[in-house]
């Protein structure tokens, strides 16, 4: 589950996995609505096999407030934060609300080998 209010960086990321293997990408262009739908999700499935990806400044809740939410109701779901700007601000966010990484945005490799570590292959 991926979640990006630029559209243009919601359909490269997109890509990106997908050229890397990666399948069942659902995107949304905001907090709210993909948490909707994990909610629904973990209201009827396992949701340990779900993975979030979410940029941080978003119109409803912003990316924090987004993983504080899914790791409230699924604290075995892997989060990881995506942002243009790595500070120690964000790393001290990404912290507070648990998120399992922090990465930035251009760094597609990166989110690759860390989903990687994340899943069963």
């Amino acid at each position: 589950m991926l979640a990006d209010d630029a559209k243009l960086s919601l359909n490269k990321i997109s890509m990106e996995l997908k050229n890397n293997g990666f399948e069942n990408i659902k995107t949304f262009d905001e907090g709210n609505s993909l948490f909707d739908e994990f909610n629904q999700i973990f209201s009827n499935h396992d949701s340990s096999q779900y993975l979030v990806i979410t940029d941080i400044e978003m119109p409803g809740i912003n990316g924090y407030e987004l993983c504080k939410k899914v790791k409230s109701l699924s604290p075995e779901t892997h989060v990881i934060i995506l942002s243009s700007l790595i500070d120690e601000n964000v790393k001290s966010e990404c912290k507070n609300c648990m998120a399992d990484s922090f990465i930035l945005k251009r760094e597609f490799n990166s989110l690759v080998n860390t989903i990687d570590g994340f899943i069963d292959i």
